[in-house]
């Protein structure tokens, strides 16, 4: 039988969306998605909202539409 298992979507998207914004520093919002969209295909593709939602657990806004990781993030990859 193939190993199978499935992770938390919240989960998924935490670790793409702050692996993302550590290699970018800033980027805006529809950026992340669009960026990070094609890395959650294998599972059931998530709405903006729920993006938005583990967006604002992990990170700062800076400016009208841009984010940055909260620093007890960056902390957390050190």
């Amino acid at each position: 039988k193939p190993f199978k298992f499935d992770l938390d979507e919240r989960l998924r998207i935490r670790y793409f969306v702050r692996s993302y914004l550590q290699r970018k520093g800033i980027a805006e919002f529809d950026r992340i998605v669009l960026e990070i969209m094609p890395l959650l295909k294998n599972g059931h593709t998530p709405e903006d909202q729920t993006i938005k939602s583990v967006l604002e657990d992990i990170a700062i806004p800076v400016g009208k539409d841009a984010w940055q990781l909260k620093n007890s993030e960056l902390a957390l990859l050190q």
